[in-house]
Protein backbone atom coordinates (compact mmCIF):
# COMPACT_ATOMS: atom_id res chain seq x y z
CA UNK A 1 0.00 0.00 0.00
CA UNK A 2 1.45 3.42 -1.15
CA UNK A 3 0.55 6.75 0.30
CA UNK A 4 0.54 9.41 -3.09
CA UNK A 5 -0.23 13.53 -1.83
CA UNK A 6 -1.04 15.44 -5.19
CA UNK A 7 -0.58 18.79 -4.66
CA UNK A 8 -1.10 22.32 -6.98
CA UNK A 9 2.20 23.03 -8.98
CA UNK A 10 3.86 26.02 -7.20
CA UNK A 11 6.95 26.74 -9.08
CA UNK A 12 8.65 29.78 -6.94
CA UNK A 13 9.25 30.25 -2.95
CA UNK A 14 9.52 33.69 -1.08
CA UNK A 15 13.54 33.13 -1.38
CA UNK A 16 13.73 32.44 -5.44
CA UNK A 17 11.38 35.63 -6.09
CA UNK A 18 13.02 38.23 -3.94
CA UNK A 19 16.48 36.58 -5.15
CA UNK A 20 15.27 37.34 -8.71
CA UNK A 21 14.27 41.23 -7.88
CA UNK A 22 17.72 41.58 -5.94
CA UNK A 23 19.98 40.13 -8.78
CA UNK A 24 17.61 42.13 -11.78
CA UNK A 25 18.90 45.05 -8.72
CA UNK A 26 14.60 45.74 -8.79
CA UNK A 27 12.56 46.86 -6.14
CA UNK A 28 10.13 44.35 -5.21
CA UNK A 29 6.84 45.55 -6.25
CA UNK A 30 5.04 47.19 -2.86
CA UNK A 31 1.53 45.95 -3.97
CA UNK A 32 3.03 42.42 -4.36
CA UNK A 33 4.39 42.35 -0.81
CA UNK A 34 1.44 44.11 0.38
CA UNK A 35 -0.48 40.81 -1.47
CA UNK A 36 1.60 38.05 -0.18
CA UNK A 37 1.91 39.69 3.45
CA UNK A 38 -1.96 39.80 3.98
CA UNK A 39 -2.08 36.28 2.53
CA UNK A 40 0.56 34.72 4.46
CA UNK A 41 -1.20 36.16 7.82
CA UNK A 42 -4.74 34.99 6.79
CA UNK A 43 -2.59 31.55 6.49
CA UNK A 44 -1.09 31.93 9.87
CA UNK A 45 -4.50 33.03 11.56
CA UNK A 46 -6.22 30.23 10.37
CA UNK A 47 -3.28 27.53 11.74
CA UNK A 48 -3.54 29.48 15.17
CA UNK A 49 -7.33 29.02 15.22
CA UNK A 50 -7.13 25.77 14.26
CA UNK A 51 -4.06 25.20 17.44
CA UNK A 52 -1.73 24.86 15.25
CA UNK A 53 2.03 26.46 15.67
CA UNK A 54 4.06 26.38 12.29
CA UNK A 55 7.37 26.69 13.97
CA UNK A 56 9.61 27.31 10.92
CA UNK A 57 8.46 30.14 9.15
CA UNK A 58 10.83 31.12 6.18
CA UNK A 59 10.85 32.01 2.75
CA UNK A 60 11.68 29.16 1.72
CA UNK A 61 8.41 27.64 3.24
CA UNK A 62 6.36 30.07 1.26
CA UNK A 63 5.07 28.59 -1.87
CA UNK A 64 4.42 31.78 -4.57
CA UNK A 65 2.03 30.92 -7.71
CA UNK A 66 3.50 34.12 -10.07
CA UNK A 67 0.50 33.59 -12.34
CA UNK A 68 -2.25 34.10 -10.41
CA UNK A 69 -0.29 35.31 -7.01
CA UNK A 70 -1.98 32.90 -4.63
CA UNK A 71 0.60 31.89 -1.87
CA UNK A 72 1.00 28.53 0.26
CA UNK A 73 2.55 28.04 3.55
CA UNK A 74 4.13 24.29 3.56
CA UNK A 75 6.23 22.11 5.52
CA UNK A 76 4.65 21.77 8.62
CA UNK A 77 7.08 18.87 9.83
CA UNK A 78 8.04 20.63 12.72
CA UNK A 79 4.51 21.93 13.49
CA UNK A 80 2.89 21.50 17.02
Amino acid sequence: MYLNVVMDCMPLTAYKLSRTYSKQKQQFPPILAKLYTYQMLRGMHYCHIKGICHRDIKPQNVLIDPLTHNLKVCDFGSAK
